[in-house]
């Protein structure tokens, strides 16, 4: 039984379906990733918008040249941070 205080409620899909297209959630798990790895700690200086948070990892984070070209092809920072999740466990 779907709760009605979820936004997915409202939606025929379920929440798993929601959660890969969530950018707050996506966010959440690279930042927890981070922190577990060390790359990044979260002591306030991580953004808290998915958008600038995307640009962020692409400054922060060295990555290849081709990887770079690659996540800026993506049209969407939702896309971009859904990249990283990828790449952050296959490390």
């Amino acid at each position: 039984m779907r709760s009605r205080r979820c936004p997915w409620s409202l939606t025929p899909y379920p929440y798993w379906v929601i959660r890969r297209y969530d950018d707050v959630y996506i966010m959440s798990l690279v930042k927890l990733e981070l922190n577990n790895t060390m790359l990044a700690n979260d002591d306030g200086s991580l953004p808290v918008t998915p958008d600038r948070f995307a640009d962020w990892l692409l400054m922060n984070i060295p990555f290849e040249i081709q990887t770079v070209q690659k996540i800026l092809s993506f049209p969407t920072n939702i896309q971009r941070c859904r990249y990283f999740v990828l790449w952050i466990f296959q490390k």
